[in-house]
């Protein structure tokens, strides 16, 4: 019994320094956000290599990832037709990935990582924590919501999507298939909806610096969801 209780005190500590140092990477000055965004990625990589250490899987494989393909067709289908309607009121930005905005395979792997530590780090422990995955599910969503404040229309995104990824995740453990959605569903709002509405999709503290008029746009991880 003690034991267990060493067990999810573990669990729980991971859980919180891992989001305490995204929320104040996100939060905290300029000056300071470099440090903080070298100290999450290095606790989180700990974090990682101790859980594979202690035989936990990421999903990184190829099982499930055919069973999943329905969800990666049907944000395809959705992305298509918010493509088309954002092309039809012209509100599309087919530029938005170029210079000096993040390329498409940087914002891949920052989607592909941010599905990893939604599910591998968060929805795992909250699992593990509370018991019933109904409950994971719903506070991993909840989490994931809450670190893209105060930008509403992320916030309202992410908590609908972070659900469905953690659902999606426990149901067919492929991680791949998470990550490329999220990848279209990115982009799409990224292309389709005005800088001047999602803030070039900054969160925290730089959703409230934005400037429409301002070109430079900070690097994923630095202040900003990304793209």
């Amino acid at each position: 019994m003690e034991e267990h209780r060493d067990g999810k005190t573990r669990l729980f500590v991971e859980l919180a320094i891992s989001y305490g140092l995204i929320l104040a990477t996100i939060w905290c000055p300029l000056s300071v956000r470099r440090y903080l965004w070298w100290t999450a990625i290095f606790w989180i990589l700990l974090v990682a290599v101790f859980a594979a250490w202690k035989g936990e899987r990421f999903g990184l494989g190829v099982s499930g990832f055919r069973q999943s393909l329905w969800a990666l067709s049907a944000a395809a289908i959705f992305v298509t037709l918010e493509i088309a309607c954002a092309a039809a009121l012209g509100t599309l930005d087919i530029h938005y990935f170029a210079p000096p905005h993040p390329p498409m395979l940087g914002y891949f792997i920052f989607c592909f990582v941010q599905q990893f530590i939604l599910q591998n780090l968060f929805l795992v422990r909250l699992l593990r924590l509370l018991g019933r995955p109904s409950r994971a599910i719903a506070a991993a969503g909840v989490m994931m919501s809450l670190a893209h404040l105060p930008n509403f229309l992320l916030t309202i995104a992410t908590l609908l999507w972070g659900t469905a990824a953690c659902w999606l995740f426990l149901r067919y453990r492929n991680l791949w298939a998470v990550g490329l959605i999220h990848f279209l569903l990115g982009i799409s709002m990224a292309i389709c909806v005005p800088g001047s509405v999602h803030h070039h999709m900054r969160v925290g503290r730089s959703y409230s610096l934005y400037h429409h008029h301002v070109a430079a746009v900070p690097a994923p991880g630095v202040g900003t969801h990304a793209p």
